[in-house]
């Protein structure tokens, strides 16, 4: 009996082997085995090769399409789809695993590592290549190995043969091309790794299970499968409650109706659905607690808003039903809040007992906001995690709260990694107040600002001239004024064309009248434009964010102190949440007309509201520079020294349309800094 030597070539492997090797050949194979047998260091460097260099790229690639899904679950805080698209990304990472190990080790009887180590792996007892039941076998073992992060390769260091787990159970071993004399571990070395392995098994089993315990009781308690990414509008019809009762399992008719209570102040349920929900709630049972009734004598008085006198007596049954409930002092929260008395509401929310009901908390964040007070709305809105039907209503809240509280990064990632998962009105909500803000704070042209681009991708399509020639009808404020200033640059207006086109889309007199006097101006047409912008203003219709922004080009218009002064006067009775937006490009008029005095007070004040604003302080250092006060324009400068780069990549100068040419940087916050550091150091 003739025993082939195993030389690995592709040509020896071609032959054909009708004899067993451990026959009467066994010594001969043994010495084979002996003098060819794999070094354990080229086995780890090729498996290494092969995860890093080909499949680690290569399970990215395939998992790409989940990434989608996975954002998505992270933003809007559903652990159950976050569990699901990890489960399909390790199922799709396995299979790949699987195939690549049971291809080459059956096709070639190595992989391209192996191959790029001189390593084979053969058949135990014929020395030829395995078999498929043996490749299979072998790669299936070796995702097993995965799962106890390989630690069953330390097998290299303590069996005979050189040979790990998978190489023991599917019959294989592997040796090397060319003779290298391995010899097997000595004693004190396999009985070391033994005890090291048996060791690390144990610890890591224990890890292993207690965590699958945490993770299945985690999804247990935090499910939140029900979304409404493919969702037409923000606002749900009545069925949606029902669909999303049975998601939830809820067992009777007044946790529906909190739910129906958190959806509504979202902003994201129709009255008549919240109606609807509270007469079932005493038609389900007419005996139910008298906390229970408070719940539904305040749903009415909210689905009856634009009753007064019928909304009015059931915020009265409120408190009589049950004084104590929080359904009472949430009654008195809005009837302060119909009033504006902010701190009233204030006080009644920090007297609510803990835990607060979901919509009370909805309400909470909607106060913070509307008080500026930003770091408060992200404590309150970490209290709703977990809660995906509130998604289209908490992203977008949290993009403004993160960009308001100088969370500039974090704000960007959020607003786009939700772009493709929101419904398009609130996708064109928040790009249109994104766009808006990025062009008032830094007046950058709009390709320093992804937000103005998705904005343009949601009126336009990508290949259109124009808007001028694609239809579209915008209703939301904030995307409306982004438009009017998306193609403007530093220094001056669009062209009229631009506005005049803009006008034809747009299905509103008051945006008609507003592109119109725009156009005005970008004409040189001041005073006509004045009077149109003035007229606007007077509208009974006319947004609080529209009357900030037109004070702010009525002030940008204005050829004298005085006359800017005027608008600015009026412009501080707006409220501070829609002054924040407009802020930064009032402060570049007051410093451009040289009242750095009304500058300096102006963001002293605002910046009570907001002490974190970086566009604030860095307003404020140049406006203290320019009054000549260096020390405290320093000051401020290394406050927000992290924040430099970004703060200088769109330069602003002023927008007063009566000029074509660059205004005098005297106020330019690049210089100002390169100015400061050369007189006080670098940062």
């Amino acid at each position: 009996m003739v025993i082939e030597n195993p030389s690995f070539s592709s040509r020896s492997y071609k032959k054909t082997h009708s004899m067993s090797c451990f026959s009467d050949q066994e010594l001969g194979c043994r010495s084979l085995i002996e003098t060819h047998r794999a070094s354990p260091l080229d086995r780890i460097a090729a498996g290494v090769t092969d995860s890093l260099l080909i499949l680690s790229p290569l399970s990215l690639l395939m998992i790409a399409p989940l990434k989608r899904n996975m954002t998505q679950a992270i933003l809007f805080e559903i652990p159950s789809s976050l569990t699901q698209a990890l489960l399909f990304s390790l199922l799709i990472l396995l299979s790949i695993i699987f195939i690549y190990y049971i291809f080459f080790i059956y096709i070639w009887g190595a992989t391209p590592g192996m191959k790029l180590f001189n390593l084979r792996v053969v058949d135990l007892w014929t020395l030829k290549p395995p078999k498929f039941f043996s490749a299979c076998t072998r790669a299936f073992v070796q995702i097993f190995e995965c799962f106890l992060f390989g630690l069953p390769w330390i097998a290299l260091f303590s069996n005979p043969e050189r040979r790990t787990l998978h190489d023991l159970i599917s019959d294989t071993l592997v040796l090397s091309q060319r003779p290298n004399n391995i010899s097997s571990p000595n004693r004190n070395e396999s009985s070391l790794v033994r005890g090291l392995y048996l060791a690390i098994i144990s610890i890591t089993g224990i890890l292993f299970f207690s965590l699958v315990g945490d993770t299945l009781g985690f999804m247990v308690m935090n499910d939140r499968s029900f979304i409404f990414s493919d969702a037409k509008k923000n606002t749900l019809l009545c069925e949606d409650i029902s669909e999303i009762a049975k998601d939830k399992n809820l067992k009777n008719q007044s946790e529906r109706l909190l739910l129906a209570m958190e959806i509504f102040a979202a902003g994201q349920l129709e009255q008549k659905c919240l109606l609807k929900e509270a007469e079932a709630l005493f038609i389900e049972d007419p005996k139910i607690n008298s906390q229970t009734a408070a719940l539904g004598y305040l749903a009415k008085a909210f689905a009856l808003s634009e009753e007064p006198d019928s909304s009015n007596e059931y915020l009265k049954k409120v408190c009589e039903t049950d004084e104590n409930s929080e359904s009472c002092q949430m009654a008195e929260i809005i009837e302060h809040w119909s009033n504006e008395e902010w701190t009233e509401v204030e006080k009644i929310f920090s007297q609510i007992k803990w835990p607060l009901s979901r919509y009370t908390l909805v309400w909470k964040v909607r106060l913070h906001m509307k008080r500026a007070q930003f770091e408060e709305a992200l404590v309150a809105m970490s209290s709703l995690s977990g809660v995906g039907e509130l998604a289209h209503f908490l992203i977008p809240e949290r993009v403004r709260a993160l960009w308001r509280s100088s969370q500039i990064e974090s704000a960007q990632w959020v607003a786009q990694s939700a772009y493709e998962m929101l419904n398009q009105e609130t996708k064109t909500q928040l790009a249109g107040w994104m766009c808006y803000d990025e062009l008032t704070h830094t007046c950058g042209h709009k390709k320093l600002s992804p937000s103005c681009q998705q904005l343009e991708q949601i009126v336009r399509s990508e290949d259109s001239s124009g808007f001028e020639n694609e239809p579209y009808n915008l209703e939301d404020p904030y995307a409306i004024l982004a438009l009017s200033k998306i193609n403007e640059s530093c220094d001056q207006m669009a062209s009229p064309q631009y506005y005049l086109g803009l006008k034809k889309n747009v299905h509103s007199k008051i945006y008609n009248h507003y592109y119109e006097a725009l156009a005005e101006g970008s004409q040189g047409n001041l005073q006509n434009a004045k009077r149109k912008l003035l007229k606007i203003l007077k509208d009974e219709n006319t947004t609080e964010i529209f009357k900030a922004d037109i004070l702010l080009r009525l002030m940008q218009m204005s050829s004298t102190p005085f006359e800017v002064q005027k608008f600015l006067a009026e412009w501080r009775q707006q409220k501070t949440i829609y002054q924040l937006s407009t802020a930064p490009a009032v402060v570049q008029v007051l410093q451009n007309r040289n009242l750095i005095d009304n500058s300096i007070d102006l963001i002293q004040e605002l910046i009570k509201y907001n002490k974190k604003d970086l566009f604030l302080s860095r307003d404020l250092v140049v406006s203290y520079y320019l009054k000549g006060w260096k020390s405290k324009a320093w000051v401020y400068l290394i406050k927000i020294s992290s924040h430099l780069d970004y703060l200088q990549a769109g330069e602003v100068y002023d927008r007063t349309p009566a000029q074509t040419q660059k205004t005098n940087q005297k106020n330019n916050f690049h210089k100002i800094v390169k100015s400061l550091q050369k007189e006080f150091g670098d940062l």
